[in-house]
């Protein structure tokens, strides 16, 4: 009600002073609140979105330290924000699901893209019942004959976990379906695999990394592993903390082939903690 307040009330206002002046507030607001508030302003005037990003990034600088950055971050992933999350098992219905696997591959994709319809109606932030039924409905989607339909799945499933948040790992079979998305980096189209990586990029803001390495990589032996583990290094690179990037090593090297795990653990060897 408030974020509602300040879109309809202080943006729209003719007053440049009042408008600045909710553009500070909203700015006060997502220092503390996190990136998760933008989920809720993406029908605001391109210019306006743009001075509220501008005035976001202001505030989280003045807060200078890294310790400070890292805990709103932490905040916000962690469903500590407050914002609402929305309850979409309802939408989940038996035909809804019987539609994705339509032998009419435009039915199929219709209700794929029926999934994003119901994740901007949530603004993004959803509970996670009912997504256990949606996840294995999508999960065929990902071995679709169409690869078009594979690719927009792809995109659902990041999404999905995205508006889910830390609450994804709820779904009893979320690393199952992390283990499929990750059988599409075998797939010869570049374009396919670039899509699998912004899928894992979605699931890791979400997911810790250690979770998703020791559950579903130690299982794979698949072409596409270079894609996989040149993002896996660029994900273990960026863990400050040697023990918790040592912690990744055994599960991730288990699936490796004895050129990738020598490219592998060269990578691993620039890594500041090394």
């Amino acid at each position: 009600n408030f974020i509602e307040f300040c879109k309809d009330t202080g943006l729209q206002s003719s007053n440049a002073t009042i408008r600045n002046a909710t553009i500070k507030l909203i700015g006060e607001v997502h220092k503390f609140i996190g990136p998760d508030i933008k989920g809720f302003l993406t029908d605001v005037k391109p210019a306006l979105l743009g001075a509220l990003d501008a005035e976001s990034m202001r505030k989280i600088l003045l807060r200078k330290t890294v310790k400070a950055s890292e805990s709103t971050l932490s905040m916000s992933a962690g469903g500590l924000d407050g914002l609402p999350r929305e309850d979409i098992s309802g939408k989940i219905t038996p035909t809804f699901l019987n539609n994705l696997s339509s032998p009419d591959w435009k039915i199929r994709l219709e209700s794929i893209d029926l999934v994003n319809k119901i994740l901007e109606e949530a603004n993004k932030r959803i509970q996670p019942t009912g997504t256990t039924e949606l996840f294995g409905a999508l999960r065929g989607r990902l071995y679709d004959s169409n690869k078009n339909l594979v690719m927009a799945t792809l995109v659902v499933v990041g999404g999905v976990a995205s508006a889910m948040g830390p609450m994804v790992e709820k779904s009893s079979k979320v690393y199952k379906e992390y283990y499929h998305v990750l059988k599409c980096l075998s797939d010869n189209k570049k374009h396919m695999r670039e899509c699998t990586i912004n899928t894992l990029d979605s699931w890791v803001a979400a997911v810790h990394l250690d979770k998703m390495v020791t559950t579903a990589i130690p299982r794979l032996v698949f072409e596409g592993q270079k894609d996989l583990f040149d993002w896996l290094t660029k994900q273990i690179s960026g863990i400050s903390d040697s023990s918790k990037a040592l912690h990744l090593l055994k599960p991730s090297t288990s699936a490796l082939t004895v050129y990738r795990l020598l490219d592998f653990l060269a990578s691993l060897l620039e890594h500041p903690c090394a």
